[in-house]
């Protein structure tokens, strides 16, 4: 009976230490993970990795910022691992922002938990290209149109019987989406169409269209 007894008080003891607290009573807060490329998971290097204080409130070293900073910024190795270890009492947000040239940006803020162990990773996506070729093949007159739609608002008009010409706009990559497009003849809609297309990262992908 005094072994059942004692079994709650040896639970609690462990459970109420392991919310540990700083020296000024502020709660210890650790943030890791890994940035991976979408599609083949492999581990991304050199990738800045953000702390912020939402309130500006210091971070002292976290990530080997200044200590009255309200930013702290961890640069992954080859295992694309980050870790910040720091107290503080405030309201945490981590990024990767996407600033450098192989990578789309990735918007958005991820919310760490204070007095916890937080476990974020990222997934970026490199940066591709499409290129697409357009032609009229079927020439009527000054009122021919093709109106080109892509991702992100992108696309373009062209006009006149005499169109054979290309355009490249730049996406995220190993990603798949639509092309739609609409060819008019004397102002008015004869065809729309609509093909999916896979751009690779790092790479330009051919698309052609014949109207």
């Amino acid at each position: 009976m005094k072994t059942l007894q004692m079994l709650p008080i040896m639970a609690l003891i462990f459970f109420t230490s392991c919310g540990e607290d700083g020296p000024g009573g502020t709660p210890k807060t650790t943030v890791s993970g890994y940035v991976y490329e979408k599609d083949t998971q492999k581990p991304l290097e050199d990738i800045p990795v953000k702390l912020v204080d939402m309130g500006g409130g210091a971070l002292g070293m976290a990530g080997g910022g200044s200590a009255n900073s309200s930013q702290a910024v961890f640069v992954t190795g080859p295992d694309g691992y980050y870790h910040f270890d720091f107290e503080g009492d405030g309201s945490y947000g981590i990024f990767t922002d996407g600033r450098w040239p192989d990578y789309y940006p990735l918007p958005g803020y991820k919310s760490v938990y204070k007095g916890e162990h937080n476990e974020i990773s990222f997934t970026l996506q490199p940066k591709a290209w499409l290129s697409i070729s357009v032609e009229n093949v079927n020439p009527n007159n000054h009122l021919d149109r093709i109106i080109i739609k892509l991702p992100e608002g992108k696309g373009r008009e062209f006009y006149g019987p005499t169109v054979k010409t290309s355009f490249i706009e730049s996406f995220a990559g190993n990603t798949n989406f639509k092309v739609y497009w609409s060819v008019h003849r004397e102002n008015t809609p004869l065809e729309i169409r609509d093909s999916s297309v896979y751009i690779s990262g790092f790479d330009t992908t051919e698309f052609s269209i014949h109207y």
